[in-house]
């Protein structure tokens, strides 16, 4: 086995190093030889589509965590809902349905992030839906925290049959 010189060649031609039993080809950085898993790591998040991947991922486990949550109050008194779409994928008191078009949103959506995912309007457009579902991630734990609260008023809104208010039955 060879090992790293320790001093100079005693003959004209530089040794390269070896690395794991191979010689190393001329090194352009000597950080190169000491690269840890960290520095791999910033490697790996160099590149814009490893980027995209890494983002799309959080979106995507953000927007399961979205249904989640939607889900459990859906079955218990109900909520309040204040996009259309889902108000009106809601109104066929599906679970079923409502989970299957959650999943299809996000697989369309992560696959075109994913399909584009070298391009910088494909990353921009990642962390724009990163911003947007971590501001719904801590609307939602403002609403578990305060409904808690307010479960009488919420007993109110629930029968007064408002056009926002959903419930699976």
């Amino acid at each position: 086995m060879r090992a790293f010189p320790l001093g100079p060649s005693p003959s004209s031609e530089p040794v390269a190093p070896v690395v794991h039993g191979h010689a190393a080809a001329a090194l352009t950085n000597p950080n190169d030889l000491c690269a840890g898993p960290g520095r791999a790591t910033l490697r790996w998040l160099g590149s814009r589509a490893n980027r995209v991947v890494l983002v799309v991922a959080l979106v995507a486990l953000l927007s399961l965590a979205d249904l989640y949550m939607t889900m459990v109050h859906l079955r218990g008194v109900g909520m309040s809902e204040g996009n259309p779409i889902a108000r009106m994928v809601m109104s066929y008191n599906s679970p079923a349905i409502l989970v299957g078009w959650k999943l299809a949103t996000i697989l369309v959506t992560s696959l075109i992030f994913l399909m584009a995912r070298t391009r910088r309007t494909a990353e921009i457009g990642c962390y724009i839906c990163l911003i947007a579902l971590v501001w719904l991630t801590v609307r939602w734990s403002q609403y578990s925290q305060e409904i808690a609260k307010a479960t009488p008023a919420v007993h109110v809104l629930a029968h007064l049959e408002s056009e926002t208010w959903v419930r699976f039955d």
